[in-house]
């Protein structure tokens, strides 16, 4: 412990009131009362004007009395999963002009007093899981605010004077019932995280081109036809555009010259993946599942930074020698899809770790795919014949061949989370 920080944990011990002796540790700088079963704060807690980080998520707090306006150090102020309903307006937290980070999530609010606005160095705001049904207007008057949550609320719009909030990086606006986004969120100029999955979103207004600096959206499970008009933000790194409706990739899709990441599954409208897609240079990650193709796109043969190619669940009949091509893959999925072979040149892909054919009709596997031994795990299921044919060639022996296993690979999520723990 430095000579400047005072720590005390009592998190997770059982108590269901504070210890009238806490009042005496005039020199505690950080306080975690977590995960107890705290129903109210005693008097003796506001002794302590020397706390900068207080912690009392995960209790049975209802209510947060004005005393606590005496913390006047406080830069961080965690009241998450408790059962607040109210803030209180002119007392309180309100005056606590110092705090960074205020995380209120999972708690029962569904408005904020009008002076939350007060609150001028809050860069960090979670407010997830509550009853929020409009935007609070007062959130955009917070001009250092970087981080903000609402996700799981009931928001149906937003408002116009969002862009207000200048400062903002990271916007999280999962689980909501958001029918579209205001042409105002272009002036977001700051944004590199942008999330609104579990939504009503259609599609995105033309403003969506001036978010510069975005490096990653999720639009998951949105009632999305066309794929987002983001092909002018050449930083982006991350999209995820799944359980929606696409139908139409545009070409334009080869200026995302910075993209990583594209997860496009659960789109089953058989949209076509345009050949441009060879221009990516940069993506490392293709997610393809469940997205109705009957072959796989000439293009995604030219990815030759790619390292995970997942496209189970489609119709896929045939796969392109040309697979070969995509050198650095590691991780190739082509469980439930109709492939009664694969080509011999799968055997050159040298980095490859794992190999998923579960759930197809085939009948056999070329024999140079034992080149893949040691270090690929190939992955079949429980096609008798197949089964016979690899437990009868030796030259299989070297290749760890899961015959009975069926593995889902997992698909990964945006890197952006949700503003629980920030």
């Amino acid at each position: 412990m430095s000579s400047t920080e005072a720590i005390l944990s009592l998190k997770n011990i059982g108590i269901k009131a504070i210890p009238a002796t806490i009042g005496l540790l005039h020199h505690l700088t950080t306080l975690d009362l977590s995960s107890n079963s705290l129903a109210y704060l005693s008097l003796d807690l506001f002794k302590l004007t020397k706390l900068r980080c207080l912690i009392l998520s995960g209790n049975n707090l209802t209510f947060i009395p004005g005393d606590i306006e005496y913390l006047k150090k406080l830069t961080k102020l965690d009241l998450g999963n408790n059962s607040i309903a109210r803030i209180q307006s002119k007392f309180g937290i309100v005056n606590l002009r110092k705090l960074k980070i205020l995380k209120l999530y999972s708690n029962s609010l569904c408005k904020l007093p009008k002076d939350f606005g007060d609150l001028q160095r809050l860069a960090k705001l979670s407010l997830a899981s509550n009853q929020f049904n409009s935007f609070p207007t007062q959130l955009c008057a917070l001009s250092h605010l970087t981080k903000l949550s609402l996700f799981s609320n009931q928001l149906c719009e937003l408002p116009n004077e969002i862009e207000q909030i200048a400062s903002l990086v990271h916007l999280e606006l999962s689980c909501n019932q958001l029918t579209e986004l205001p042409h105002s969120i272009g002036a977001l100029h700051q944004l590199t995280a942008l999330r609104f999955t579990r939504n009503k979103i259609q599609q995105l207004p033309n403003s969506i081109s001036q978010l510069t600096s975005l490096l990653s959206i999720n639009v998951t499970a949105n009632e999305m036809t066309v794929f987002p008009e983001v092909y002018d933000l050449s930083h982006l790194t991350f999209i995820h555009c799944n359980f929606n409706s696409i139908s139409y990739i545009s070409p334009d899709l080869s200026k995302l010259q910075s993209l990583v990441r594209l997860s496009l599954s659960n789109n089953m409208d058989s949209c076509i993946i345009p050949d441009e897609i060879s221009q990516l240079h940069n993506l490392r990650e293709l997610f393809l599942i469940d997205f109705g193709l009957e072959t796989i796109s000439r293009g995604i043969f030219a990815l030759t930074n790619l390292s995970i190619l997942n496209a189970k669940h489609n119709r896929v009949t045939y796969l392109s020698p040309s697979v070969s091509r995509l050198v650095k893959l590691e991780l190739l999925v082509l469980s439930e899809n109709r492939l009664n072979s694969v080509p011999s040149e799968l055997a050159l892909l040298s980095n490859l770790q794992e190999l998923h054919l579960v759930r197809n009709p085939l009948a056999t596997l070329p024999v140079e795919l034992a080149n893949l031994a040691p270090h690929c795990e190939l992955l079949c299921d429980e096609n008798r014949t197949l089964k016979d044919t690899l437990s009868s060639c030796s030259i299989f022996e070297s290749l760890t061949v899961n015959s009975d296993l069926y593995c889902i690979a997992t698909q990964y999520e945006d890197s952006t989370q949700i503003l629980y723990n920030m």
